[in-house]
């Protein structure tokens, strides 16, 4: 199938499908679609329904905002992408048997439950580093800091060899599980302030770190949002694995 031309030469799907996997997009957009079909058949398994006013009122949604807002546009829509009307109602409604199913699997309920017993996975801290090129110089910079002669952000960014120097060492907040065992279990018994290494790297300099906040687990939007993205994944891996999913 053509997907365009370019300069009176069409590009076709097969082209299209090459340009992904080389560029390593293919995986994304078909686990995507893999995700997609898997929780709207499960959805449907389990009894779920879109009714028609559900699916005119998505149908519409979707056409306003891809500026589809006359018959003849949305027709030249469906002819671009191969589709017929059919199609295109049986792709609104997976979409909408997806998210009824993961509101069930992902409800509030669920997230309250998974943030009691996971609590202390969204503690976070706000943290910074400094690299420096030998162990020496490394040393000399933690007594400055901890004699209170310098302050960590000030020798960030007059000797730390990497860019993060320049905004005072500052690598931002981060949650348990996203750093190295060792370096994390300092981290998160750290102390406000506080200053861990040197730490040597494999390119054989060092480097610093420093905490620069801490933050307890709160269930917040964006601690919802995570519980919510997690609960999901899991739910669709035991999904895949038990219908069985082959790319």
């Amino acid at each position: 199938m053509k997907v365009a031309e370019i300069g009176g030469k069409p590009l076709n799907s097969d082209q299209l499908v090459t340009w992904l996997k080389l560029s390593g997009r293919f995986s994304n957009v078909v686990g995507d679609l893999i995700q997609e079909q898997l929780t709207a058949a499960a959805a449907r398994k389990r009894g779920l329904e879109v009714s028609t006013d559900e699916l005119q009122t998505a149908v519409e949604n979707h056409r306003r905002i891809h500026g589809l807002y006359r018959v003849a546009d949305a027709n030249r829509f469906l002819d671009a992408a191969g589709a017929t009307l059919e199609d295109y109602e049986a792709f609104i409604e997976d979409g909408l048997l997806a998210s009824k199913l993961l509101d069930e699997v992902v409800s509030e309920a669920a997230i309250e439950a998974h943030f009691q017993s996971h609590r202390l996975d969204y503690e976070s801290v706000e943290i910074g580093h400094i690299v420096v090129g030998s162990e020496d110089q490394a040393r000399e910079v933690i007594a400055l800091i901890q004699e209170g002669a310098e302050t960590f952000q000030g020798m960030a960014q007059e000797v730390s060899l990497i860019e993060t120097g320049a905004s005072g060492g500052l690598i931002g907040k981060v949650y348990r599980g996203t750093l190295a065992d060792d370096l994390e279990t300092k981290v998160f018994a750290a102390s406000v302030n506080d200053v861990l290494g040197p730490i040597v790297l494999d390119d054989g300099n060092f480097e610093i770190f420093s905490v620069f906040a801490r933050q307890k687990a709160t269930l917040d939007e964006e601690t919802r949002g995570q519980i919510r993205q997690r609960l999901s994944n899991e739910w669709f891996q035991t999904a895949a694995r038990d219908i069985g999913v082959e790319v």
